[in-house]
């Protein structure tokens, strides 16, 4: 989309502040013969100087004409593609035009492409929630393969529009509707009757979802009475911000700038001339000679090609009339593929693999729930981009008859997650299982912990079990990107459908909430986090090898427990404005050098993953403590934790023995345990326990043992008297 006012929104409300300005430009419409037959048809004015290509090269212009009435028949797409729909206004009625003036004629040849400039002469409020706009168009046309542009036309173009009220998040509230009092909808600036307005200007992305992506101005102006209607105003805007995301373009807006800045050859082999989008599906129609060779189409128009960031990923999908896909094009994701260590040349590698694809052949086999997959070890990213295109020309061949296809009667396709976890069945149960086992361990931790030595041998089975399982394995490693995610599709819109996609992370994430609850933050990173079982199983083999242990100075530990919160917040920041850089950002997280792709990748990134590591060779869980942004994610909402299982005495502190031999530090020298830095070992637990190491177990068992004494000798003096009575 090409704006000249992208950073300013159009609002009714406003508009009469904005007359006079240059608002857009529309984007380019491109014009071939075949619509002009078309437009002559619904015309009913197929002229040979407009319809007839043969008969019009004798004529004065050596062609045939562009009709003038199709020009204005385009002035409401023009309005719509330069982003001047109100965003507050609904209901658009054609009021008239004013001055219509045909500059020169437009010969089509080989195709044209039109654009409007729009520029706002008059808004006028007609009362009842009525406005009337007053737009003036200048329309240049060009020939398809050139960029010398020719004014065409220009005329007034009027339009009543509906005042729909004034958007609050993602809800439009009416002042006819009585939601809220008038002060809150009505849109003033300055002193009335007394009383101050003031005006909220919001640097934001767009409300709405057609869009461009810039970021753009937008007024929330409230009129403040009173203290409480002060607070309410504050709280309403500061929602609006949070609730603010930038969205994608949309497909149809993508598929014309393709059009727009590729020659047809480059998006559609042999290909001369390409036609707008039209139909349903939207297809647009390759030529060559004149000749229908095949259809061009955009994958999110077709099918659901939404991915992992809950987003559609867009491809631009070329078929001949055999079916057979000609051309592929990746026009625009928002996927976080760094995350799963897939580069975006490989994408694209992955992409071109389809070209050649015989759709034919795939839309009669017996299981069209697996097609093929080319990368080992596949992403929902390559799956989706997978099952779109195959889907989605499938889809398009049927509903166009290429090669014979008929139209599918039935229920439709399987959806792609319920795939995915029929495939990942095996692993899901074995995880369920594992989970189980675990929070077995968790409710039963008092008898664990009673039995000398098992519950370390549970530990290091467990930490066996999800380095190489849940890690190396099924690379189920969770990560600060997937919060990050989340976060963003619940905000743009939420849908169960691609949180889905990943089954093993589905149900991890699920155990994680449920274990935020209970136990807080050290259920997944004390016991799931194949990051973290690396660090404590390196640990290990460290002390096993008698390396020295430091411990940091408790000052010094304490001020660098703030580091991985800084970490996480400055993520979380940038990814309101670029979740793609956020997640480039989020290598910070060896989780995938080190747990993904098991260290085999470019060099700095491997030496990066050593370089943390190291220093838990002599600080345990180093990184976990200081650096760890998914840590410090899930600590904040494990404020919220209802259960305390974890036991402690009152003269817990006195002695330091949990203090001195906590893995992480999590204990206070005072002796009360951080639930933000626990990563629930259990072994305070077992010390709690020992009646051999804990001085208040030591001193119960002396008391106990005194007793028994005490007992002993006097059953032992009674046993005494009773064999010798005169005793």
């Amino acid at each position: 989309m090409n704006t000249m006012a992208a950073d300013r929104p159009f609002l009714l409300s406003d508009a009469s502040e904005r007359v006079g300005e240059k608002l857009g430009v529309s984007d380019w419409v491109l014009i071939d013969q075949v619509q002009v037959h078309a437009f002559g048809e619904v015309e009913l004015w197929r002229t040979p100087g407009h319809c007839d290509p043969e008969q019009a090269k004798k004529g004065p212009y050596g062609g045939t004409l562009l009709h003038g009435f199709h020009v204005l028949a385009l002035l409401s797409d023009f309005f719509r593609t330069a982003g001047l729909i109100p965003e507050d206004g609904t209901g658009p009625l054609n009021y008239g035009l004013d001055k219509v003036r045909v500059l020169q004629p437009v010969v089509i040849g080989d195709g044209v492409r039109l654009r409007s400039h729009i520029s706002l002469l008059d808004a006028v409020d007609k009362g009842n929630g009525e406005s009337l706009l007053r737009t003036r168009h200048e329309i240049c046309a060009c020939k398809w393969l050139s960029n010398r542009q020719l004014n065409q036309l220009v005329t007034r173009y009027s339009s009543q529009w509906h005042c729909r009220g004034r958007r609050f998040g993602s809800v439009w509230l009416h002042p006819a509707s009585g939601s809220l009092p008038r002060w809150l909808w009505e849109p003033r600036i300055g002193h009335h009757r007394g009383k101050q307005y003031h005006r909220f200007a919001c640097q934001g992305p767009s409300w709405s979802s057609s869009a461009n992506n810039g970021d753009r101005l937008r007024v929330v102006e409230l009129r403040l009475t009173n203290s409480l209607e002060s607070v309410v105003a504050l709280l309403l805007t500061l929602c609006l911000l949070s609730s603010s995301v930038a969205t994608a373009a949309d497909g149809d807006a993508l598929m014309h700038d393709a059009l727009a800045k590729h020659a047809p050859g480059e998006l559609f082999p042999l290909a001369d001339r390409i036609a707008a989008s039209a139909g349903e599906p939207p297809v647009s129609s390759v030529y060559r000679n004149y000749e229908q060779i095949g259809l061009l189409f955009l994958n999110s128009n077709v099918v659901n090609a939404v991915g992992y960031s809950g987003k559609p990923i867009h491809v631009l999908v070329g078929l001949d009339n055999n079916a057979v896909i000609q051309s592929l094009r990746l026009l625009e994701h928002h996927e976080p593929i760094a995350l799963k260590g897939i580069s975006e040349s490989r994408i694209r590698s992955l992409i071109n693999n389809y070209v050649g694809t015989d759709l034919i052949e795939i839309a009669g086999t017996a299981n069209k729930e697996q097609i093929f997959d080319a990368i080992s070890g596949a992403t929902v990213t390559v799956r989706v981009i997978d099952h779109s295109i195959i889907r989605a020309g499938i889809k398009v061949a049927r509903h166009y008859g290429l090669a014979g296809l008929t139209a599918e009667v039935g229920g439709g396709d399987v959806p792609l997650w319920k795939q995915l976890w029929r495939e990942k069945i095996v692993e899901t149960v074995i995880l369920v299982v594992a989970l189980i086992a675990l929070t077995g361990i968790f409710f039963f931790q008092n008898w664990v912990t009673k039995q000398p030595g098992l519950a370390p041998r549970i530990r290091i089975a467990f930490m066996l079990f999800t380095l190489f399982f849940i890690g190396f394995y099924a690379n189920a490693q969770l990560s600060v990107v997937n919060i990050l995610t989340a976060f963003n599709a619940l905000v743009s819109g939420f849908n169960w459908e691609y949180f889905l996609m990943e089954p093993l992370i589905f149900v991890i994430w699920g155990a994680v909430f449920a274990g935020l609850l209970f136990w807080g933050r050290g259920a997944y990173c004390g016991w799931l986090c194949p990051f973290g079982a690396l660090q404590e199983l390196i640990n290990g083999v460290a002390k096993w090898f008698k390396l020295p242990q430091l411990a940091l100075p408790w000052g010094l530990h304490e001020r660098l427990w703030p580091l991985k919160y800084i970490i996480f917040l400055g993520l979380f920041g940038v990814s309101l404005h670029s979740l793609a850089m956020a997640g480039r950002l989020a290598e910070i997280e060896p989780f995938k050098t080190a747990i993904i792709l098991k260290f085999l990748r470019e060099w700095p990134y491997v030496m990066f993953a050593i370089a943390l590591l190291l220093p838990g060779l002599f600080i345990e869980r180093f990184y976990c403590r200081y650096l760890c942004p998914l840590g410090a994610a899930l600590a904040v909402p494990a404020r919220m934790r209802m259960f305390v299982w974890l036991k402690r005495y009152r003269r817990c502190g006195q002695c330091r023995v949990c203090y001195n031999e906590c893995m992480v530090q999590a204990i206070h020298p005072e002796g009360e345990i951080n639930p933000n830095e626990c990563l629930y070992c259990l072994h305070c637990q077992e010390r709690y326990y020992d009646d051999r190491t804990c001085p208040v177990g030591v001193k119960k068992l002396e008391r106990a043992e005194r007793r028994a004494l005490i007992a002993s000798d006097q059953a032992q003096s009674a046993l005494e008297s009773v064999k010798d009575p005169t005793a």
